[in-house]
């Protein structure tokens, strides 16, 4: 039902203009380590390297999205934020961490003796 539905949006989009520019994939593989840990990234715009990568991925999205525990974080509850380290690096040093914003519940929505754990770095 979904997929009908975003790709009659879509279709809409795409023929309320005649002067659609379609643009090259040209984000590049800088965002992408396609070597993996053990080398460095390469630096074609597309082929084999970029499609051997996704199947990869693709091939145990689990562990693409697993991140491992971390200590390295910083709550301010004044403020309601938490921030922390991104575990995707990117050559973009403002893209490298994590910002959360925490909304607490209100009074009446929070279970009658429960002990919550606080957060302390």
């Amino acid at each position: 039902m979904l997929s009908r539905f975003f790709h009659r949006w879509e279709q809409r989009l795409a023929s309320a203009t005649r002067d659609r520019v379609v643009r090259p994939f040209e984000w590049g593989n800088g965002w992408v380590d396609l070597a993996g840990p053990e080398g460095p990234a390469l630096h074609e715009p597309e082929g084999p390297a970029l499609h051997n990568w996704i199947d990869g991925i693709m091939g145990d999205t689990s562990a693409f999205f697993a991140t491992p525990p971390t200590t390295d974080y910083d709550f301010d509850a004044a403020r309601g934020e938490l921030r922390f380290p991104s575990a995707l690096t990117t050559p973009h040093l403002e893209n490298n961490a994590v910002l959360a914003r925490w909304f607490p519940a209100s009074a009446s929505l929070q279970p009658r003796n429960a002990g919550f754990a606080t957060l302390r770095r």
